[in-house]
């Protein structure tokens, strides 16, 4: 295996052959493999890239932080904050340990070997991590809907309907940092507001512009083989938004994906992608989220799934 070549593990129809090499290699490895496009003859040669910066380049800054674990944010400002918020210090306590993912959730539980699966007994839908339990279950969200009440009266639509005879596929992706993984979600509807399909992918081991970036792929393949003639993809990524209309830098650590997703949209006569608030795109939110409980495979909801039924309903209000 060691005097192969990548082409040798691809399959004919351009994907992983995952039976040739999966009995090979641990499955951290498969995870990150499985965020990575095969390689195709057409696409050019390979090329060298700086997966710590979004434009490729190196930089002494972010090797730095990497080396001592750290990253762009400025972890000491969110320390001062919770030290000064007005509450007590039981309160303080207790987002300090948020902050520092120490909070024994199941997800906690499973890194120490007291339990042998990290899926929150209150749902059973998804890895209990410090931000499902305390903001993301289905059972925690109505608690924060009642205790923060938004304004409404200037608020942006929640979702824009298509024009007649256009699918819009609202995506988004997610990122869990303590598995390092990432999973992306979509939501296709037509001009009534109508459940045409959803899916939520797990895509392996990569960051969340990843994801973002795989979500807008997934979408477009599953609008290519639906035949849909008029498409709308939605991101909430301008920066994704932004590298497909105008292309990324070179090199690019996704160059490679951004090329497929180009030369697959070129394939349509009427196709557009937009940048949407994050307030009109929970339900492909919702889906992204689910993905992390799922194998590598796709999974397509050909009707609404329960576990974001509440959001879609609220989603078409506007």
């Amino acid at each position: 295996m060691i005097n192969m070549a990548t082409n040798q593990f691809i399959s004919i129809s351009g994907e992983w052959n995952w039976s040739s090499f999966s009995h090979l290699l641990p499955q951290d490895v498969l995870n990150t493999i499985a965020c990575i496009e095969p390689p195709r003859d057409d696409q050019g040669p390979d090329q060298y890239s700086w997966d710590l910066e979004p434009s490729g380049n190196f930089t002494v800054k972010s090797a730095y932080l990497k080396l001592i674990s750290l990253d762009s944010t400025n972890m000491l400002h969110i320390w001062k904050k919770i030290w000064k918020c007005q509450t007590t210090q039981r309160i303080r306590f207790f987002l300090w340990s948020m902050a520092h993912d120490s909070i024994m959730t199941q997800s906690q539980r499973m890194k120490r070997h007291f339990i042998t699966s990290d899926v929150c007994s209150r749902c059973n839908q998804a890895s209990e991590s410090t931000l499902h339990a305390i903001r993301d279950c289905p059972t925690v969200v109505p608690l924060w809907k009642n205790l923060v009440k938004r304004e409404t009266s200037n608020a942006t639509p929640k979702w824009k309907a298509p024009n007649e005879g256009w699918i819009k596929f609202n995506i988004d992706g997610s990122h869990c940092p303590h598995t390092d993984s990432s999973s992306c979600g979509g939501i296709a509807r037509d001009n009534n507001g109508t459940w045409i399909l959803g899916f939520a992918h797990r895509i392996g081991r990569s960051n969340s512009f990843q994801a973002e970036a795989w979500a807008v792929w997934s979408a477009l393949r599953i609008a290519k083989d639906r035949n849909w003639p008029k498409v709308i993809i939605e991101t909430d990524s301008f920066v994704v938004m932004q590298m497909i209309q105008q292309g990324c830098p070179n090199p690019h650590p996704l160059d490679f994906l951004f090329r497929k997703i180009r030369s697959l949209m070129n394939t349509w006569n009427y196709i557009v992608i937009n940048h949407s608030g994050r307030n009109s795109n929970k339900l492909a939110d919702a889906l992204a989220h689910h993905g992390h409980s799922l194998s590598l495979e796709m999974s397509i909801f050909e009707e609404c799934p329960t576990f974001c039924s509440s959001i879609a309903e609220e989603d078409c209000k506007g």
